[in-house]
């Protein structure tokens, strides 16, 4: 009988153990791969940061944003769409000019925004940066704008009413609308068409479309790095 217990005893002790084997087994896997993520998120948003430097830099660029399709600021509508429509953009050298002028002034505006976001991206915690790393394609980018939109927004209005003001970019426009207004009052109002910007709100159309341009290419950028260090998680596995 005792034998038979000791055999139990052995045989209950030995499943503990193995049993005790095996969580200490997947609670260091867990660990290890929980240390992986952060290691990787660590990365990201080193990676993340420095490519806000390569983004502001770019866009601060001669011909940044007017030679990028994809952040180039129009003329306000309905002004530009009605002279793009009539295709009498090329045939009309004050407005080629004016699109140049307020695409200069985002150039010169848009480095205000790299120490604000580069403090921010500094700041976020490590389980914040875990997150992140876990969440979509531009999470990073739309945390950013979240936090520091309003200050970027800020920081660059002051330098593009001065630009556009130095440059006679105000006054360019004012005629182009004068021009639009006129036509309006023969033609009338097209359905549906928003009252133009006027003339003193020239700054805040320009800033509000660098901000929104800037974290159009910081989505890009950080696209980009997602890819790049999933490829090097799928090559670790």
């Amino acid at each position: 009988m005792s034998r038979m217990i000791y055999r139990l005893v052995l045989s209950l002790v030995t499943a503990l153990l193995l049993t005790a084997c095996v969580n200490t087994v997947d609670n260091m896997k867990l660990a290890a791969q929980e240390k992986f993520r952060q290691t990787l998120a660590y990365h990201f948003t080193r990676q993340f940061g420095k490519g806000i430097g390569v983004v502001v830099q770019g866009l601060a660029a001669q011909g940044g944003f007017l030679d990028n399709p994809l952040v180039r600021i129009l003329l306000p509508p309905p002004v530009g769409l009605v002279i793009d429509v009539a295709r009498d953009f090329q045939q009309n050298p004050r407005a080629v000019l004016l699109e140049s002028l307020m695409n200069h002034a985002a150039e010169q505006a848009v480095p205000g925004a790299g120490p604000i976001l580069q403090t921010l991206i500094t700041e976020i915690s490590a389980g914040d940066s875990t997150n992140l790393f876990a969440a979509g394609k531009t999470a990073a980018t739309d945390y950013l704008r979240e936090k520091a939109g309003g200050a970027v927004y800020d920081a660059l209005l002051p330098v593009v009413a001065q630009d556009l003001a130095a440059s006679g970019a105000v006054e360019i426009y004012a005629e182009l609308l004068k021009a639009h207004e006129a036509t309006a009052l023969v033609t009338g109002m097209a359905d549906g068409e928003a009252p133009p910007v006027a003339a003193d709100e020239l700054d805040d159309y320009v800033t509000r479309k660098t901000v929104d341009g800037l974290f159009r290419m910081l989505g890009d950028r950080e696209t980009l790095i997602r890819d790049g260090i999933s490829n090097m998680e799928q090559g670790s596995l």
